[in-house]
């Protein structure tokens, strides 16, 4: 029974890991919700443009940060070696270009409501104006 009680202890959120992860786009992006599916694509660069044409911007933290690793498992359900890869794959053969790499959470948002058509994720609510949260769908 302890070891049952120390398994499920140790995957409820610490302040450590921070609250629950929220997925931000500026607030010119149509689209309310996105499911697990078209986020990847989105993440993994296969998918570049939102549903009215405009260009998707892709925001995302440095690969050794904890939120990243948070986002890539929990959102998208693959690991950050695999996202990475992807991006490396895009870039070395000339056909893509990799994510816009924020270091602080202010700076995601700040870029997010400043571009249009951006993407991003945070770990807590935005509180500036110019972004809005989308519901992700299994």
């Amino acid at each position: 029974m302890a070891v049952l009680l120390i398994g499920l202890t140790a995957l409820q959120p610490t302040a450590a890991q921070g609250g629950d992860l929220v997925v931000i786009v500026n607030a010119s992006v149509p689209s309310s919700t996105l499911d697990r599916n078209r986020l990847r694509a989105i993440y993994s660069m296969r998918l570049r443009t939102w549903p009215d044409g405009q260009s998707i911007k892709v925001h995302t933290f440095p690969a050794n940060s904890p939120l990243h690793r948070r986002f890539c498992i929990e959102l998208l359900r693959i690991f950050p070696y695999q996202l990475q890869n992807a991006w490396n794959r895009l870039i070395y053969s000339g056909l893509g270009q990799a994510p816009l790499v924020v270091r602080s959470r202010a700076e995601m948002e700040r870029r997010v409501a400043s571009e249009k058509g951006a993407i991003g994720y945070l770990d807590h609510p935005p509180t500036r104006g110019g972004v809005r949260v989308v519901r992700i769908r299994p």
